[in-house]
């Protein structure tokens, strides 16, 4: 995944993008100037905005929009009004986040947003080097090789792959994977991890799932 960090101040960005690295989302620096866009930077897998000027930004938003139908379109600022929110909303600002900024939470819902407008492009395959997921058919390859997977182990490792080298909570696991409002005995996911392990095999003498101690788990596809 990459992402276009717009914004006027090069420093501001880089304290950003170091944030969203640590996330495992790969961004690119683009100077705003009179709210417009370099079209190299018109292929990436959404935009963020840092804003320093909420009104020309508001343009910027509406010049993005008019380009690019589905790709998500991320605004942060210091402080952003009641009025103003609403304003974004209406150009179709996809996300919207003012200071303290939780990059974790930030992260997360654009690796969704992005998976989301990929989706609506035709693109459902999701990559983490030796695995490649295919929404559409349902299927897990890993190398060339097809990984037979029951309905709930795919949705797993789908959630798994999109955010990889990230620890995954177990509540946050049960929130995704399952309903939030099933109840589910306690060692569900163990279960449903172990066999995903089984499956999927292991590499570079370590398992692709590891278990982090009173937390939850991490994917890590290397």
């Amino acid at each position: 995944m990459q992402i276009a960090v717009m914004c006027y101040n090069h420093d501001y960005a880089n304290f950003v993008q170091k944030g969203l690295a640590y996330e495992n989302i790969g961004s690119e620096f683009c100077f705003i100037e009179n709210s417009s866009i370099e079209p190299q930077h018109l292929s990436k897998d959404a935009f963020l905005i840092l804003s320093k000027n909420p009104e020309k930004d508001l343009l910027l938003v509406k010049n993005l929009r008019e380009k690019r139908s589905v790709t998500p379109i991320i605004f942060m600022a210091e402080s952003i009004s009641d009025e103003f929110e609403l304003e974004l909303r209406d150009a179709s600002c996809d996300l919207i986040f003012s200071r303290p900024f939780s990059f974790s939470l930030i992260a997360m819902q654009i690796k969704y947003l992005v998976y989301l407008s990929k989706s609506k492009k035709g693109d459902n395959v999701i990559k983490a080097r030796s695995f490649t997921l295919d929404m559409s058919k349902r299927i897990l390859r890993k190398s060339n090789r097809i990984v037979p997977l029951r309905n709930k182990e795919f949705a797993l490792m789908e959630y798994l792959m999109m955010n990889p080298k990230r620890v995954l909570p177990r509540t946050e696991i049960v929130e995704n994977v399952w309903d939030r409002n099933t109840e589910i005995m306690t060692n569900t996911i163990d279960v449903h991890i172990s066999k995903l392990r089984k499956k999927i095999g292991t590499g570079s003498n370590k398992t692709y799932i590891q278990t982090i101690n009173c937390v939850g788990y991490l994917f890590d596809p290397s």
